[in-house]
Order: structure tokens, then C-alpha cells, then sequence
């Protein structure tokens, strides 16, 4: 008769729920439903595992992406399902989070005097392999050597992996013990009004009063000392302070009064699509910067499902037309 799993509840550092008791390289493989041998073998293998290609960004520059082979992804799919998901997130982490999305995160800061964004440079290749097995360690409770095998699982060389299953949410559950509640802690010492989010590195802070430029930049300063303390880096370059006199965003989402799309991003798609019907879906393939039909219609399709998030009145007139659209096509 098979012995009854035995529970970690710790409330600390994220809700920790039916997180299964292990303390061994065996009990580990038990629980995610492998061989020992094969547990090993991905640890040993794991940086020949990985298929590394290069997606350009949207404004310049080149992502390195590492995508697991079936037997490591599957491994981390388990270990994404049995250990990760259980431990629940707060409501100021919003990115690979199941139910939540932008929306979710830019609602928390309709209405504001002020806006600031900020940026987390590298953040997934700066999330190290120490730091994940400290925090399975000090928040989850799992032995020194229990938490360097899952850091092995999860990182590729000695970093996070952009490609992984698992990338998101442990990258999520790292920020959140190094830096997030510092940073709130913070914040709420200067004044509790303020509000932070997280969406992956996308940082927002906001206040509903009017704050002076000394407040303000105390608040940027702050958070930039935590963060860096925590071993990551805010991009400068990427910091932003808005005042309610101007347009506000989050996550490229309008946040001045309520949630709303970009006036010139949703005319911008929308004659994208009236040049496709009117001339063509090849003939807009060079004009908007993608390499083929395959990919314009991936790009539009991705816009229309952003646009879902935000006003699914305004995307679904959109996907009507262009759904009508691909099916002349064909």
C-alpha cells in the first residue's frame, strides 16, 4: 500500500500548497514520475540538451532563446505542475502566472498622479543557479542537496533559460524572495499608498497623489539600491516618469482613467489589415518588417489577442475582419 505523500505548508515568500516532501535524489525522481538513472542523466547531460537560436526584437537587437529536447522539457513540465505551480504567487506578480496577463497588472495602477516603469536588464540570464537553490532552500524547506538538483533541472549552464517551461515561474518565485517584498517594504515606508507590480523585468510603481521630483526620485533610487543588492541591474535607459498630464502606460496598456489600447497602435493594426484585403497579404510582408505571409499573419494574430485583453469589443472587430480576411485567402 502506497505510503501517503507528506505536505510542506509554508506561508512565506509566495503561499506554498501541496508542495510533496522530498529529500533525496530518489524520492525526487519518484515524484516526478522518473528513473533515478534518468533524473541523473538529465543533470549530467542537461547543456547538450538545449537547441540555442536567436529571435530579433522588436525594437533592434536579438534574444537568445534555449528550448529543452522532449525528455528534459517533460521532466520540467512535472517539476512546473508538482513543485512550482503550488506555491501561489501575490496579486503584484503578473507575468506566467495562469488567469493573469497585462490587464491584470496595468488595472492595479488606473488613476494615478504618477506613473513609473522600470526595467530589469538581463533579467533571466541574471537569475543564477545559487539563487534558485537558495530559495528552495530557505523558503520551500528542501535540503541543501534536494535544492541544488532542481537548480540543475532548471537552469542551463549556470542561468535561467529563456525557452524553458519552468524559466517563468521560477524567475517569478527568485525576484519574489530576493527583491519583491523588499521593495514593498520600502515603498510602504515612505507612504502606503503606492503601488508595485512585477511583470517578469517590467517594474511599475505608481501613486495617487501628486508626488514631488524628490519623492520620485528617492522611490527610483530605492528600488534601484535593492535590486541591485539582489544581484540584478535596473536599465536605466528604460526608466520612465509619468505624470497624469500625459498618456500613461503599462505594459504598452493605457492606464490614465481606464484600461485602454494606444490610440496610434490600434489604427496602426487596423490599416494593416485594410491593406491586406484591399491589396494583399504578400504585398504588406516587406512594408511591415517580417520575412514572409506565415509570419505577418502570426504577428497580427498576436496583436489581435493583446487587444483581447484590453477591449474585446474594439479585437473582435478586428479578428472578424481579418479572420474573413484569411479564409478568402485560402
Amino acid at each position: 500500500m502506497p505510503q501517503k505523500d507528506l505536505k510542506i505548508d509554508i506561508i512565506e515568500f509566495g503561499e506554498v500548497k501541496d508542495v510533496p516532501l522530498v529529500i533525496d535524489d530518489f524520492t525526487l525522481a519518484a515524484k516526478l514520475g522518473i528513473r533515478n538513472r534518468t533524473l541523473w542523466y538529465v543533470i549530467r547531460n542537461k547543456n547538450s540538451l538545449y537547441k540555442f537560436f536567436e529571435l530579433k526584437k522588436p525594437r533592434g537587437g536579438k534574444r537568445a532563446i534555449h528550448t529543452p529536447n522532449p525528455i528534459l522539457k517533460n521532466l520540467q513540465k512535472s517539476i512546473l505542475g508538482r513543485i512550482l505551480l503550488p506555491i501561489q504567487l501575490p496579486n503584484h506578480v503578473g507575468a506566467y502566472v495562469p488567469k493573469r496577463s497585462c490587464s491584470f497588472t496595468a488595472k492595479q495602477h488606473i488613476n494615478k498622479k504618477i506613473v513609473i516603469n522600470m526595467d530589469i536588464k538581463d533579467f533571466f540570464t541574471s537569475t543564477k543557479r545559487a539563487m534558485i537553490r537558495n530559495y528552495f532552500n530557505a523558503c520551500v524547506g528542501y535540503n541543501y542537496f534536494v535544492s541544488s538538483l532542481l537548480a540543475d533541472l532548471l537552469t542551463f549552464e549556470n542561468f535561467v533559460p529563456q525557452g524553458a517551461p519552468t524559466s517563468g515561474y521560477i524567475t517569478n518565485l527568485v525576484a519574489l524572495h530576493r527583491f519583491d517584498f523588499k521593495v514593498k517594504e520600502f515603498l510602504s515606508e515612505i507612504d502606503k499608498e503606492w503601488t508595485y507590480t512585477r511583470y517578469s523585468d517590467d517594474l511599475a510603481i505608481s501613486h495617487p497623489d501628486k508626488q514631488n521630483k524628490e519623492t520620485v526620485e528617492k522611490v527610483i533610487k530605492g528600488i534601484e539600491k535593492i535590486v541591485r543588492t539582489a544581484g540584478f541591474k535596473i536599465n536605466r535607459k528604460k526608466t520612465r516618469r509619468i505624470p497624469a498630464s500625459k498618456q500613461q502606460r503599462i505594459l504598452g496598456i493605457v492606464v490614465n482613467e481606464k484600461i485602454n489600447i494606444p490610440r496610434l497602435e490600434y489604427r496602426r493594426i487596423r490599416a494593416m489589415i485594410h491593406n491586406c484585403i484591399m491589396l494583399g497579404i504578400d504585398s504588406q510582408v516587406e512594408r511591415a518588417g517580417k520575412e514572409n505571409a506565415m509570419q505577418l499573419i502570426q504577428y497580427i494574430r498576436g496583436k489581435i489577442s493583446y487587444f483581447k485583453q484590453i477591449s474585446p469589443r474594439k479585437a473582435g472587430t478586428l479578428a472578424t475582419e481579418f479572420e474573413r480576411l484569411l479564409q478568402n485567402e485560402k
